[in-house]
């Protein structure tokens, strides 16, 4: 990486930082005059005031819109707004099709001699992509998707720009993407019902913002115009404004006969993080628990060093100085829609994932298994046909860096319960096994926070490699214990743990391998390898 590129991804990634910090509302702090008494006001107490007097507006054929009723909420939404009209004038579909898959073409459903002139074909699929907060639809994940479309399909790809609308302050992006909503919903409107087009055939794809967007318009379609949309895909749904709010608000089940979401950073915005993990489809994905993704760091200078987490092989240098500064700004918020761009081609990267109460019972192997469509794959490829009447969530991990697609396995062992022949006892420790196989050798931690190693239990976890690795014909189980060394106690404490048995290893197709232990009476030491070979 150039230092020009280097300068200008660090001030482009400060200045994203900076401008996310601004867009949200502060708390106010404690206040201490120079005698160092406190003199912080007594909070403020908002008296509810009546609905009728909040704010209000109406934009033409789109609509009137009210910040209160659903969207009065003094706890979720502090700061409360109503679209901007003005908005409504300035919003652009980009149409790119195999004949104009580089340059665009503006349509207008006010305009329709623009539809008319234009590369759109009625009688194949379309796809709506609406940008999220402070992201543009010319960046070049957005300019990769659709490339990746079209090379999936003969398709019309259509994104939605409403960057004169998605500016801090965020309360006020949060509202106009309300009227972007409505706009996006009279636009389909009109191209089902004056060049045919079925409702199955749309699909809108909305990251961050725009996937409450995306929600709006399925929303305003039936509410408005009597029809169902076919299919949303929401790329991590911000989470700030919308989490723990009521279906109207956000996006929501009802609002597409499809809804899939990819939740990647399902926290609250005090850690910094801008998605939601409410589960807000009908089918929920959430790779790597759906929040902190390997390779984003807080420290925003980190991706100016180590380079950007997607694949920038092809950009321009801005592209790359973009991809660096949301990376740094917000990285695991801006994995959503990069993990759906490779899935859509990549069939040799499918991120299959695995259907389960929660993230902890997936890590604890509880869920490996696609028996009675208990897995799919996350993304493009999604198997929507596995969508119930109860929201369905799904998780999988992926690697740091592009392709983010793994191997999964679990790894399965027992600890001997206690006898006269061992001094078996509880061990905090972190297991790791080295896998030896036909196509290469990996060493994984399987744990991912210290576990307590207690006698008689099984224990079994969820792990993947980043490639495959062929026949594995032998593997070292190692385990370190966790206690500390500056508590006396533990000095005089043994450390070792005793196996009971063989330890198992299950492959993607589920098929279950045994290993027996180098040791006749399974007594491994802390920190030392144990071969296992392959019966």
């Amino acid at each position: 990486m150039s230092l020009s590129v280097a300068i200008l991804a660090t001030t482009l990634t400060l200045s994203l930082v900076l401008c996310v910090v601004a867009a949200f509302p502060a708390r106010p702090g404690r206040i201490i005059d120079k005698f160092g008494n406190d003199v912080t006001p007594p909070p403020v107490v908002l008296k509810e005031q009546p609905v009728q007097t909040r704010a209000h507006t109406c934009c033409a054929d789109l609509g009137c819109y009210s910040s209160g009723g659903d969207f009065f909420d003094l706890l979720h939404r502090p700061i409360n707004s109503v679209p901007s009209c003005s908005l409504k004038d300035k919003l652009k579909y980009h149409l790119n099709t195999r004949r104009n898959s580089k340059v665009t073409q503006i349509l207008d459903s006010y305009e329709t001699s623009t539809i008319d002139k234009s590369n759109f074909n009625p009688r194949q699929k379309t796809f709506i992509i609406i940008h999220g907060f402070l992201d543009d639809y010319r960046w070049p994940w957005w300019s990769a998707t659709v490339g990746e479309l079209l090379a999936q399909g003969d398709f019309n790809v259509i994104r939605l720009d409403w960057s004169h609308g998605n500016n801090i302050p965020y309360y006020q992006a949060s509202a106009n993407v309300r009227l972007v909503g409505s706009h996006c919903a009279r636009f389909v409107h009109h191209i089902i019902s004056e060049y045919g087009v079925s409702a199955d055939n749309v699909e809108i794809v909305g990251h961050s913002l725009g996937a409450h967007g995306a929600g709006y318009a399925g929303e305003a379609l039936k509410k408005t115009y009597g029809i169902a949309l076919g299919h949303i895909t929401g790329l991590d749904p911000a989470g700030p404004y919308f989490t723990s709010t009521k279906p109207t608000v956000r996006l929501d089940p009802t609002d597409a006969k499809k809804v899939i979401t990819i939740v990647t950073d399902g926290e609250t915005i005090l850690v910094a993080a801008y998605g939601s993990p409410q589960p807000m489809g009908h089918m929920n994905f959430y790779p790597n628990g759906g929040s902190l993704q390997p390779g984003c760091s807080k420290n925003i200078v980190n991706g100016v060093i180590t380079g950007p987490t997607m694949n920038t092989t092809d950009w321009s240098d801005l592209g790359t100085v973009a991809a660096i500064a949301f990376d740094g700004a917000a990285c695991s918020h801006a994995r959503a829609p990069v993990l759906y761009y490779e899935s859509i081609n990549d069939q040799d990267c499918n991120m299959t994932s695995y259907e389960c109460s929660d993230y902890d019972k997936f890590l604890a192997g509880e869920c490996f298994s696609c028996a009675n469509g208990k897995c799919a794959n996350l993304g493009f490829h999604a198997d929507t046909s596995l969508i119930s009447a109860q929201p369905r969530n799904y998780y999988t991990i992926t690697t740091a860096k592009s392709p983010f697609c793994t191997v999964p396995h679990t790894f399965s062992f027992k600890i001997q319960p206690k006898t006269k022949d061992n001094d078996s006892k509880k061990k905090s420790a972190l297991v790791f096994i080295t896998l030896f196989g036909s196509l290469g050798t990996r060493k994984i931690r399987v744990t991912r926070k210290s576990v307590d190693l207690r006698p008689g239990q099984k224990y079994n976890f969820f792990f993947e490699t980043p490639t495959e690795l062929g026949v594995v014909h032998s593997l070292y189980f190692t385990w370190e214990e966790q206690e500390s060394n500056l508590n006396p106690g533990n000095w005089f404490k043994t450390h070792y743990i005793w196996l009971d048995g063989d330890v198992s290893l299950t492959d993607a197709s589920e098929q279950v391998t045994k290993y027996s232990v180098g040791v006749p009476d399974g007594k491994v030491q802390s920190g030392k390898d144990l071969l296992c070979s392959r019966k």
